[in-house]
């Protein structure tokens, strides 16, 4: 199942639970679901919501960037370089990974935690970022549904699909129709190596009365839920 067929999936759910107006929030992977379904235009969705932009900037971005790009870039070739093996297992060979995930607890643990470790805001140590029952609980959202090797399956369907050579340089094709939220949170890995690139091209969206940016402060401790959008966060800007 891959993220077109996903995004169905949930337009379809929504319809038939009775739902007349909603809106779609997603981050990681579940960004590519929540783009897809933005896309498809669905006729009671009111909006969607972004903590992950899935593109990367362009080589004048590159070429052009600030000393403050120049060192968030190479944050995020650091992370591709060393920290990104388990996408590229789960790229290629996702069905070898998912016989461990699915039959060891200690497997699937291991895999999730490494993730917290390498991508929380005290990189190396993740519970000085999160409580144990917290991961516990993100890492039995895969056990106890069995889901470790079809969520590892998602991104050889995303490669196979050639769904990243389509959407990755692709920030503005998103349809003028949907009201559209985005956020960045400072201690983001990949995410925020891209974050000033980011934030000009959403605020260049936001202009065209398209986009909505509203990045996180350095007052912010947990990221801005969907649902605490307020009506008046979108007020002034055009379908």
């Amino acid at each position: 199942m891959d993220h077109p067929r996903i995004a169905r999936a949930w337009i379809t759910l929504m319809d038939r639970i009775g739902y007349e107006r909603w809106g779609a929030q997603g981050g990681d992977l579940g960004c590519a679901v929540t783009d897809e379904i933005a896309k498809l235009k669905p006729a009671d969705l009111i909006g969607t919501h972004l903590n992950f932009a899935m593109f990367r900037p362009t080589p004048d971005e590159v070429q052009n960037a600030t000393p403050e790009e120049r060192a968030a870039l190479s944050d995020a070739k650091n992370f591709w370089d060393n920290l990104s093996g388990y996408a590229k297992e789960q790229s290629t060979r996702p069905q070898t990974i998912g016989y461990s995930l699915a039959d060891s607890p200690v497997g699937q643990a291991a895999w999730i935690y490494a993730m917290f470790q390498d991508t929380c805001g005290t990189p190396g140590d993740a519970e000085a970022s999160f409580a144990l029952d917290e991961m516990l609980d993100d890492i039995m959202m895969y056990w106890l549904p069995n889901s470790g090797a079809s969520s590892a399956r998602l991104y050889w369907e995303m490669t196979q699909n050639g769904w990243i050579a389509r959407n990755h340089r692709r920030p503005d094709h998103c349809p003028g129709r949907v009201h559209h939220a985005s956020q960045r949170s400072r201690q983001e890995i990949t995410p925020a190596a891209r974050a000033p690139l980011l934030q000009r091209r959403l605020l260049q969206r936001a202009r065209r009365g398209r986009s909505l940016l509203r990045p996180r402060t350095a007052g912010d401790s947990y990221p801005r839920h969907p649902g605490n959008l307020r009506p008046a966060d979108l007020t002034g800007l055009s379908p």
